[in-house]
């Protein structure tokens, strides 16, 4: 079935499309091969001349062009043939990258059929061919209906019961899940690991190869393009393909030599081969320390053998060191008309400086960073998924426990409370009339997280807050109603949201607090900008409130919003400050980088957002739970 030259095409020509594509594929961007964003952007590239952004889940929050409808998935919903499933939910791959399928039926409310690329046989490098799924609803949260053309209406006939869609594999359960890699969470004091600057060398020759004849006269740099550090890639070794097996794989943690240096790496005769792990995942400055234990262990194989390091030893392979070259020269590599030999050549020259100024890295990198190791597991659920506002639950902590990371702090709880004592001011309560000095048992309640865990409440302390969920605006706005000058800003706090990453109830809570639900003096807009978080206030200088968003040019609303948004994003989210407990009293780190001196700031907030959530019903589904250690 061929999709029309002209014009817009019927959801059954986009089905009948799809299932005659079964074992080849489309790459629409030219990146990774068929991945299955591939598959309905080549629709909407062709027929409406727009390509989603980011990954497969962002296709659910997308501002599709008039015309086009996005349902949420329901107990109830059946999706009809040319609509386009979006995963965003269920586990760690979809939460993060998501999944995508053109439906092409039979679809019931157990089960739909669809064509997926990258379902069978799944990876992040080349994608898969085009498949025939039947799939259960777990993960699927949403579905988009094109702006089709109506379908050709069929000659008259008697009216007849409308018949029960037949199952062609009726003895085939729906499939829920394919092998994924699960991240396990671990908490990672920087200033730790970074003063470790030693790496655990371990030797594993894993090739066959009988040619001895490599005489090594340079060292190539790859990137190896994984998420997995060097030691989960040692444990899928028996996955990998020997002619792409360089001589050692490197993080900042471990080196594996993988292959005798003796031996040549096809397609690099007389050189050692160094591969950068957590290619596609660590962050920049992770990453970073990566390439200078890679350009350590360069120095010591050139040492060996009476050379320098410098740019005629050491070259950056061209074609698969991507985030080495981005982040040395901020190009993209894999756009070769765009990239020259003068950015390889500044790639080669800033990467060598790395390794020279690599002091300054150590010295400068005193904060807490989430590190996560993979590992491959598969989630076995077949029944019909439901969101969360549907989900007849009572006790959140039960019922979605394998939605929470439980966390152990460094510290004892009482360390952490001296902590708090020793600051100036110390932790502060209120009699609603003044503040005063909060005492040691009231500030021992106030941080006790096992408390605040087993309270159906307070357990929003640990609500993680930085993931934007795509609430209606509509739904933000009746909630918005009567709050003075945030009323009617849905627009500007779903926009806001998605932008810099933060869940809407969190942030709209936030600003009730802080602005006296839209009516407090910096929320006027009297003096000509708004500040609805207290951002820039201080205790003995509340009114600096007014200079910060002068400054920020926080004139309206919505642009008072926005910014707020970015402040909390960047300010505390991106240092791993992603629930209302770390935000308060940061267990990592207690007594640093704290948003309040009030002990009720998150008990309040909680309260807050538990009934946001009530009031539009829907519930909290990720909690990070830190605990004190014992």
């Amino acid at each position: 079935m061929t999709l029309p030259k002209t014009g817009k095409p019927t959801a059954k020509e986009v089905a009948d499309w799809a299932i005659n594509l079964i074992g080849s594929g489309v790459d629409v961007d030219g990146y990774y091969g068929r991945q299955c964003w591939d598959l309905p952007n080549y629709i909407f590239n062709r027929f409406w001349g727009f390509k989603t952004p980011g990954n497969a889940r962002d296709m659910a929050w997308y501002r599709y062009p008039a015309g086009f409808k996005v349902f949420r998935n329901t107990s109830n919903f059946v999706p009809k043939s040319g609509d386009i499933a979006v995963w965003t939910g269920g586990n760690y791959n979809w939460n993060t990258w998501g999944h995508t399928a053109i439906v092409v039926g039979p679809s019931t409310k157990d089960y739909f059929y669809s064509v997926d690329q990258n379902w069978n046989n799944s990876n992040a490098y080349y994608g898969s061919p085009a498949a025939k799924v039947k799939h259960s609803y777990f993960g699927v949260t949403h579905f988009v209906r094109p702006a089709y053309k109506a379908e050709p209406k069929p000659s008259p006939t008697l009216p007849q019961s409308k018949p029960v869609p037949e199952d062609p594999e009726p003895s085939k359960k729906p499939e829920s899940n394919k092998f994924i890699y699960k991240v396990v969470t671990k908490i990672l004091f920087t200033t730790a690991r970074i003063e470790l600057v030693k790496a655990n060398h371990f030797v594993h020759y894993i090739t066959k190869s009988e040619n001895y004849n490599n005489k090594p006269n340079k060292i190539v740099i790859k990137n190896a393009n994984t998420a997995l550090s060097t030691n989960d890639i040692y444990k899928y070794r028996h996955d990998l393909k020997e002619k792409d097996i360089p001589h050692f794989y490197v993080d900042r943690l471990n080196v594996w030599a993988c292959r005798p240096i003796e031996q040549n790496v096809e397609g690099h005769n007389n050189a050692v081969v160094l591969s950068i792990a957590e290619t596609r995942n660590a962050l920049s400055d992770n990453f970073k320390m990566n390439e200078i234990e890679c350009l350590s262990v360069a120095k010591s194989i050139l040492s060996a053998n009476n050379k320098k390091m410098d740019s005629k030893t050491i070259s950056i392979d061209d074609n698969e060191a991507w985030r080495t070259f981005k982040l040395h020269t901020g190009k993209d590599s894999l756009k070769s008309g765009s990239f020259t030999s003068k950015d390889y050549q500044k790639a080669v020259s800033n990467l060598i400086k790395l390794f020279k100024d690599k002091d300054k890295l150590l010295n400068n990198k005193p904060k807490d960073i989430v590190e996560k190791i993979k590992i491959r597991t598969v989630v076995k659920e077949n029944t019909k998924f439901v969101p969360s506002e549907l989900k007849p639950s009572n006790n959140i902590k039960y019922k979605q426990d394998s939605k929470i990371d439980r966390i152990v702090s460094n510290y004892s709880l009482k360390q952490a409370l001296n902590i708090q004592f020793s600051l100036n001011p110390k932790p502060q309560t209120s009699n609603g009339v003044t503040w005063y000095t909060a005492s040691l048992n009231q500030t021992r309640a106030a941080m006790n997280t096992n408390q605040i865990f087993n309270d159906n409440v307070q357990v929003y302390q640990f609500l993680k807050l930085n993931q934007y969920q795509g609430i209606s605006v509509d739904k933000l706005n009746k909630l918005l109603v009567g709050k003075g000058t945030l009323s009617s800003q849905g627009q500007a706090f779903s926009d806001g949201c998605k932008k810099y990453g933060v869940n809407e109830i969190y942030l709209i809570a936030h600003a009730f607090l802080e602005s006296g639900n839209g009516t407090s003096f910096f929320a006027s807009g009297r003096t000509g900008v708004y500040n609805y978080f207290g951002i820039g206030a201080f205790d003995n200088n509340p009114n600096n409130a007014i200079e910060f968003a002068r400054s920020r040019g926080w004139t309206s609303p919505a642009k008072a919003i926005i910014g707020g948004a970015e402040f909390v994003g960047k300010g505390y989210f991106d240092v791993g400050q992603n629930t209302l407990y770390r935000m308060r009293w940061n267990p990592k780190k207690p007594g640093t980088h704290q948003y309040a001196t009030d002990i009720s700031w998150a008990k309040v907030q909680a309260k807050i957002i538990s009934a946001m959530y009530k009031a539009i019903g829907l519930k909290g589904e990720y909690f990070i739970y830190d605990q004190y250690k014992k």
